[in-house]
This record gives structure tokens, sequence and C-alpha cells, in this order.
């Protein structure tokens, strides 16, 4: 059986490689998708505990930065939150922060953006304790402000 897809240690290196049907990762020279490539090589990653302290009898408001070396352009960059089943989900289920008590979108909408040095989070959720989990790329998607 061909191997096709590995995420973890190759060749000396961690990453995430995709080679074309019918040829495998140990012998590709060349893959469809590959993190050594320069489009996805990682400039930070880690995660951010975020334990809210202002509640308003239902939901909890959760704001905090998350600083990265400066790149001097808007980075690709992708943040997750660990759920109560161990699973961290990619973009993260941002629904109880664009909710709140029915409201919907709206005044206690989620913000999660990005700067060529930080990424911020912004909203209320229904649980005080949130881990947060972030990846920045080195892959340009904007101009710096």
């Amino acid at each position: 059986m061909t191997e096709r897809i590995r995420l973890g240690h190759k060749d000396g290196e961690h990453g995430l490689w995709v080679s074309p049907p019918g040829v495998d990762i140990a012998t590709a020279n060349r893959f469809l998708l590959s993190s050594a490539a320069d489009m996805l090589k990682i400039h930070a990653q880690g995660e951010y505990r975020s334990i809210s302290t202002l509640d308003d009898s239902v939901y909890w408001k959760h704001e905090f930065e998350l600083p990265f070396p400066d790149l001097g352009y808007i980075p690709l960059a992708i943040v997750g939150v660990k759920q109560g089943n161990g699973e961290v989900n990619f973009p993260p289920n941002l629904w109880p922060f664009t909710q709140y008590l029915g409201v919907g979108l709206g005044t206690y909408m989620s913000v999660i953006g990005i700067a060529t040095d930080r990424i911020k989070v912004y909203g209320w959720n229904s649980d005080k304790d949130i881990t947060f989990y972030y990846t920045v790329f080195r892959h340009k998607l904007l101009d710096g402000v």
C-alpha cells in the first residue's frame, strides 16, 4: 500500500507532506503539498489559556493578544479551540462566540484579527476557561499596514 500522506517526521524534519497519486512519500521527489516549501513554513505557534474574569451571568468575555515576531506583512494564521472531547477545531467552532442570549451576530460577535506581529482574539463564550491554539505561517496574505 502506498503511503501518500505523512504528518510527522521525514528526512530530519517535522511537517506535512502529500505525494502525487501512486507515489510513496518515502521515494517521492516532488509533492502536491509540502510543509518544507516556503508557503507552509511555520513562523510561530503555541497555545494560550484564556481564563475570563468578566462574567455577565451567562457568558464570559475573552480578550487577548498572541504576539509573534514581526514579519512586516499580514501572514496566514489559524486559531483553534480545544473542545471538551480533546479535539482541537481549526477553525474553531465560534458559534458560542457569535450568539448571546439569542442576539446572534452583533455586539457580541468574536473578532480574530491578524496583524504583522500579533493575533487578537475578542469575544464571549459560555466557557470561562478556554485553551486556544495558533499557528502563524510565513505566507504573505497582505502588505503590512
